[in-house]
């Protein structure tokens, strides 16, 4: 746990509140790949050789990050921890987008309720929240510092075009998007529910193979995968539960 911390404070380029100055987490520009065409023969589009990461990539990755140290420091009662999470989720300012989706299964007419329009992550909550823990622990100094980093301007968009989008999912139901990766470049992508709630993810190539998935019993779906060619992907994020649930969908 308290290396994950340390990891966490390094990539937010040091917190005020962590008393010690922290070097910024710089990514090299990575150089834009050929696109490859499609090969001729049968195959899944997945491919085992090393793959050029952009900074949208590392970007997705760290809020990869800050989301599950944000898990394990609200388990933990860490505000130091919170408000780590926070400065990287801030940090990143990925680009909203927003995403035509085909839903599968479910109720059509259960819950219509539009998405909360937000991240279940988001950076000022956090920072609120972690305040909070401060207080109660009769931290009054750790609050303080943790309300000025929260005041603090300070946000930076990822060069290559990392991307969030918010949406709802019904009971029991599958929201596909369609998403174009490019060959031979790592490709990202990242489910988070709002809450407690399960969420999957799965990725489908154009040929219908499966090339990535997180089927597990958490509230977050993670995929990583390099392309052997640049095409079209199917995103199958997949609520297993009845109640409709809000979460948002990052991709690079």
């Amino acid at each position: 746990m308290r290396s994950m911390y340390l990891l966490a404070l390094a990539l937010s380029g040091g917190l005020a509140l962590a008393a010690a100055s922290g070097l910024s987490a710089q990514d090299a520009p990575a150089a834009a790949p050929a696109a490859p065409a499609a090969p001729d023969g049968q195959g899944a589009n997945i491919d085992d050789e090393p793959a050029t990461v952009s900074d949208a990539a590392h970007s997705i990755e760290r809020v990869a990050l800050a989301t599950r140290l944000a898990d394990e420091a609200r388990a933990d009662g860490s505000a130091m921890g919170l408000a780590a999470a926070a400065e990287i989720l801030r940090a990143e300012g990925l680009t909203r987008s927003e995403r035509a989706k085909v839903t599968e299964g479910g109720d059509a007419a259960a819950d219509a309720s539009p998405p909360s329009g937000k991240s279940p992550y988001e950076p000022q909550a956090l920072f609120a929240e972690a305040a909070q823990l401060a207080r109660t622990a009769n931290n009054e100094q750790l609050a303080m510092a943790i309300d000025a980093q929260a005041s603090a301007t300070k946000t930076r968009q990822s060069l290559r075009g990392g991307t969030e989008h918010y949406d709802r999912v019904r009971g029991n139901a599958i929201d596909v998007y369609t998403i174009a990766f490019r060959g031979h470049e790592r490709a990202v992508a990242m489910a988070v529910a709002e809450g407690e709630h399960d969420i999957d993810l799965v990725v489908k190539d154009e040929n219908g193979n499966t090339v990535a998935s997180d089927r597990d019993s958490t509230h977050i779906g993670m995929c990583e995968w390099t392309p052997r060619w640049t095409g079209e992907f199917k995103l199958r994020v997949i609520n297993t539960t009845q109640s409709s649930v809000n979460y948002s969908l990052l991709t690079n």
